[in-house]
């Protein structure tokens, strides 16, 4: 079900996105960021996907989106854990990522692959709404 993105899912991928944000990355934004080497992405076909930076001992959500009409089923957390579980099989020791404070369903997911709040960024995104700043030990 889950599975790696490929150089060929950019354009897939950039039109979940396109339905999933108002600020969603491009397939030229996707195609620049499958050129790098700490980038890792996975996806469930027609559902979504997440997209990670594996970077040293940390390991950072970069996007996670899941269409509209796949939400509140559970797709979200299998991507997390899934990428969860590949950053500690790298040996990254922890998981990190940003979220709308006002993604309530999106932040009770994330609490529920054992992410915790660590801290508010305030005015983070750019129509000025704050973020969660979430971190899980792996």
């Amino acid at each position: 079900m889950i599975r790696p993105i490929k150089r060929q899912d950019c354009q897939a991928i950039a039109q979940m996105e396109a339905s999933c944000f108002n600020d969603a990355w491009d397939e030229k934004a996707y195609a620049k960021e499958w050129e790098k080497t700490y980038a890792k992405g996975w996806m469930i076909d027609g559902i979504g996907y997440i997209w990670t930076w594996f970077l040293y001992e940390n390991a950072e959500i970069v996007r996670v989106g899941v269409l509209p009409e796949a939400r509140n089923q559970g797709y979200a957390k299998k991507l997390v854990a899934y990428a969860m579980q590949a950053a500690k099989q790298a040996d990254c020791t922890q998981m990190i990522l940003e979220v709308r404070v006002s993604n309530a369903p999106a932040i009770a997911a994330y609490q529920e692959c054992g992410l915790e709040i660590s801290h508010c960024s305030k005015q983070h995104y750019a129509d000025g709404q704050d973020a969660y700043v979430m971190i899980g030990k792996l």
